[in-house]
C-alpha cells in the first residue's frame, strides 16, 4: 500500500510514527505500489503493478497499459517515474522501454516504438536521471543508455562506461559537482564529468575506497555529507565519506520470528536509500519495516511494521513494494 506523509515530512520519533495509509480502498489500482513522484504542479504519481495512477490529495486518473494503442502505456507494472527541468514525466515498466506522459492529453510517446527499422529493443527500465547539463540517461535491464535529443533516440552507454558481459547494470545517481555514478553487478563506476574520464575498481589511481566494492550494489544516494551505497541481496549497507576514505559497512537483522530454523541469525535484506525532503535518510527493510538514520548519534531507528494499528507501518512482509 502507499504512505503518504507529505513526502516523508513526518516526526518519526521513538514512541509516534503516523502514517497515512492509500489503499485499494480509497481507489488505489493496486496495493502494490513500486514507484511515487510528487511532480512540479503537486500532483502525486504512483507507479503499480497495475497501472499508473496521478493522485491530487482527493480523487485517482488512472492510466492503463493497452498494447493495441500506439499512444497508450505497453506495460501496467511500472519501476520508475521521473519529471525533468523540462516538465517532462517519464515512466518506465519492467518489461517494455522508456516512454513519457503528455499530462495535457494523457497520450504516451513510447520509445520502443519509434526506432530505426533493426535497432534492439530496450525492455526494462530501472531508472532515469538529468545531469547538470540537462542530458538524460537511463538505467534498463540490459544497460545504461543516453538520450540523443535530435534523433529521440537512447544509445548505449556500454563502451562510454566500458560495461563487461559480466556487470549488469543497476542505478545511477549525481553528485554535487556533476559527476555522475554508476552501480552495476560487479561495482560501483564514476565518470568524471569535466574530462568524461572514467573511474572504476579497474581504474582507481587514488584508490578510493567507494570504488574497490567487489561485489553486486543495487543502489546508490548522496546527502549533504555522505554517499550511501545499498547492496541490498547481501543484506548491506554502506556509508562512504569522501574527507577521510572511509567506507562503514551496516547491516540489519531479521527478527526472530522470521529466521529460518536451524540456520544461524540471518540479516535483513535492504531496498534503495532515499532521502526525504526534510533530510531524513531512510532505509526500506523488506520484511521489518524502516530504518531511519540519526546523523548525530551514526546509528539506525527502526520504525517496525504494525498491520495492526490503524496509523502504523503498513507492508506484505518479505516484499519491497509498498514502503513509498
Amino acid at each position: 500500500m502507499l504512505l503518504l506523509s507529505s513526502y516523508c515530512n513526518v516526526l518519526f520519533s521513538q514512541t509516534t510514527d503516523l502514517f497515512k495509509h492509500i489503499t485499494t480502498a480509497n481507489g488505489l489500482v493496486s496495493n502494490q505500489v513500486s514507484a511515487t513522484l510528487q511532480d512540479s504542479k503537486g500532483y502525486i504519481w504512483i507507479g503499480t503493478q497495475t497501472g499508473l495512477q496521478r493522485y491530487d490529495g482527493k480523487r485517482f486518473t488512472s492510466y492503463l497499459a493497452d498494447v493495441r494503442d500506439a499512444a497508450a502505456l505497453q506495460s501496467d507494472w511500472i519501476n520508475t517515474i521521473f519529471e525533468d527541468s523540462k516538465q517532462r514525466l517519464w515512466i518506465g515498466s519492467s518489461v517494455t522501454g522508456p516512454c513519457i506522459l503528455n499530462r495535457s492529453t494523457g497520450k504516451v510517446y513510447n520509445f520502443n516504438l519509434h526506432l530505426p527499422v533493426g535497432t534492439k529493443k530496450i525492455n526494462g527500465v530501472w531508472q532515469f536521471l538529468e545531469d547538470k547539463k540537462g542530458k538524460i540517461w537511463m538505467s534498463a535491464f540490459d544497460g545504461f543508455y543516453q538520450l540523443d535529443e535530435a534523433s529521440q533516440q537512447f544509445k548505449p552507454a556500454a563502451d562510454l562506461l566500458q560495461m563487461g558481459s559480466i556487470s549488469l547494470p543497476s542505478a545511477i545517481a549525481m553528485d554535487k559537482t556533476g559527476n555522475l555514478w554508476f552501480t552495476t553487478t560487479t561495482g560501483v563506476k564514476m565518470l568524471e564529468y569535466a574530462t568524461r574520464k572514467l573511474f572504476d575498481r579497474n581504474n582507481n589511481p587514488n584508490q578510493f575506497a567507494i570504488l574497490g566494492i567487489n561485489e553486486a550494489v543495487s543502489s546508490i544516494v548522496f546527502d549533504d555529507k555522505y554517499v550511501w551505497i545499498s547492496c541490498g541481496f547481501e543484506s548491506k549497507l554502506y556509508r562512504y565519506t569522501f574527507e577521510t576514505n572511509e567506507l562503514k559497512l551496516y547491516v540489519f537483522k531479521k527478527l526472530k520470528d522470521l529466521r529460518q530454523k536451524g540456520i544461524p541469525a540471518q540479516n535483513e535484506f535492504i531496498g534503495a536509500p532515499f532521502i526525504c525532503s526534510n533530510g531524513n535518510l531512510l532505509v526500506p527493510l523488506f520484511s521489518r519495516g524502516l530504518a531511519v538514520y540519526n546523523y548525530k548519534q551514526d546509528s539506525f531507528a527502526i520504525i517496525n511494521l504494525a498491520n495492526n494499528s490503524s496509523h502504523g507501518l503498513h507492508l506484505e512482509r518479505n516484499t519491497y513494494s509498498g514502503i513509498a
